[in-house]
């Protein structure tokens, strides 16, 4: 039994490819295609006939918009048709996804990439295996047209279509992306952190992109949408943006003078930034800043990586304890290796210190300002409450709930 179909010797796919292609892609192997993870206001027609071009509408306008790709042309187009041309058509993969209109016209819901690749370099083929979805009565108007939540699920499903690999082309981090834009702009979701993160883990589905990758492009839209609930991602680049801002105070100082700090004099100060996912790398870091600079003191600043989670606020406050802790024992465990069995010392009247973390919360932070570590107070009737030790502009960050204002 050939699983690939060489395009070449053949003048038009027929019923024997059709068997070989239902004996390789059983209905249970694809659930979000014909079964429980089907979009709820979607059924499946027919899983798998021969259709041919020109009886299916490709032109895209209003309802007949293919949404797998919002904003554009596969970018691996090209890679799709040199695997074409030098395996054939592989019959291993979901076939092309047709929508059966309530007026009994066709429109794809996804292989577009692999029409036109047929269309311009394989112009004698005239067919192609297809499968027939349509809209469920109930989520039909009176008129023909489909109601918002069948709209939805039609754009989800564009792009769910396509998280297989070739021939139809994986789905890329900007399809995600706009395809959530465009269900915001059309209402289908609101713009709130928690729909955006659903609707990523929807159109990725169980087969792209790793839970940091899907929070990243959740916040990355979120943000694009709020201007004062904004959630921000850390690496490496974004850092240096961010020191960069005139707003942003985080600069290395050196002094006209050296100043004497406790018994030594220094230069000045340097910031070193460091993630709080990467504790041995951070520590080395650090270390090799701290050796080549023996004149600065060193003030470390961890920033949170990407934000998991639906609560945000809990997920920072974990990153940012478990870093601290860790700090510590790793430090201290090479100080009694090293340095005479005695416990590292790491606090802010030491040279190296661990002097805070970068903000990243909006309703919860300033998103200028470093947030400084100082000693945690547990007892609410004291003045000095901070039960997690983090200030910021004199105030004590009382997450999740709310600032509360630090007695002076």
């Amino acid at each position: 039994m050939d699983i690939s179909v060489d395009l070449n010797s053949v003048k038009a796919f027929t019923e024997e490819h059709i068997k070989i292609y239902e004996a390789l892609n059983p209905t249970e192997r694809y659930p979000h295609l014909f079964g429980e993870d089907l979009p709820k206001t979607l059924e499946v027609v027919k899983e798998a006939s021969l259709f041919t071009f020109d009886e299916v509408n490709w032109l895209l306008s209003g309802q007949d918009t293919q949404t797998a790709r919002v904003g554009g042309k596969n970018q691996k187009y090209k890679e799709v048709a040199l695997s074409i041309d030098l395996n054939n058509f592989k019959l291993t993969h979901p076939a092309i996804a047709l929508l059966l209109k309530p007026d009994l016209s066709k429109s794809p819901l996804n292989g577009r990439t692999r029409k036109e690749i047929l269309n311009v370099n394989y112009k004698h083929i005239p067919n192609f295996i297809g499968t027939l979805y349509k809209v469920k009565d109930e989520y039909v108007n009176d008129d023909g047209s489909y109601k918002p939540e069948a709209l939805s699920d039609i754009s989800i499903f564009g792009v769910v279509a396509n998280t297989g690999v070739d021939p139809s082309g994986l789905t890329t981090k900007d399809t995600v992306f706009n395809e959530v834009c465009y269900a915001i702009d059309n209402k289908w979701i609101t713009n709130d952190f928690l729909s955006i993160q659903n609707r990523v883990n929807k159109l990725c589905g169980k087969g792209i992109f790793a839970e940091k990758t899907r929070q990243e492009l959740a916040h990355r839209i979120h943000n694009q949408y709020s201007s004062t609930d904004m959630i921000l991602p850390w690496d490496a680049h974004r850092v240096k943006t961010w020191r960069a801002k005139p707003e942003v105070l985080l600069l290395d100082v050196t002094w006209d003078e050296p100043k004497k700090i406790g018994k030594n004099y220094y230069d000045g100060i340097i910031y070193v930034v460091v993630s709080s996912e990467t504790l041995e790398k951070s520590t080395g870091t650090v270390s090799r800043t701290a050796k080549e600079n023996p004149t600065y003191l060193i003030r470390v600043v961890i920033h949170t990586g990407v934000l998991r989670g639906y609560d945000v606020e809990d997920n920072f406050l974990t990153k940012i304890n478990n870093f601290k802790s860790a700090w510590q024992v790793h430090l201290d465990n090479l100080a009694y290796a090293f340095f005479n069995a005695k416990p590292a010392l790491v606090g802010l009247e030491n040279r190296v210190c661990l002097y805070g973390c970068l903000p990243a919360i909006q309703k919860c932070h300033d998103l200028t300002k470093v947030i400084k570590f100082v000693d945690i107070v547990e007892d609410e009737n004291d003045k000095d409450y901070n039960p997690h030790g983090l200030q910021q502009n004199g105030e004590a960050i009382m997450l999740p709930i709310k600032l509360i204002t630090e007695a002076a």
